[in-house]
């Protein structure tokens, strides 16, 4: 009964083709950063999503957008990264 982020990670999302993809998106900006593309795509409710990639994508084009259920994190509003995995390993024991 608090306020939570949902957040996946950038190299755990994936482009594929709209009818495979589990949101519609459409490509801003593709940044090639070296190693990897960094990709910043809107879906049609206006979210923002930055996907890593080594695949190029094309500004201006729709695509689906994919990611394992096991990639979505919940934390807790204005948690920090350290927080959240310390609270994770609490659970642990």
């Amino acid at each position: 009964n608090e306020p939570v982020e949902v957040v996946l990670r950038p190299e755990d999302l994936t482009l594929t083709s709209v009818e495979a993809g589990k949101l519609k998106v459409k490509v801003d900006t593709q940044l090639f950063r070296g190693v990897h593309y960094e990709i910043i795509c809107y879906d049609e409710a206006g979210n923002e999503w930055m996907i890593h990639s080594t695949h190029k994508a094309v500004p201006g084009k729709e695509y689906g957008l994919n990611f394992e259920p096991e990639d979505i994190h919940v934390m807790r509003f204005n948690e920090s990264e350290e927080d959240f995995d310390a609270r994770l390993e609490s659970y642990e024991d």
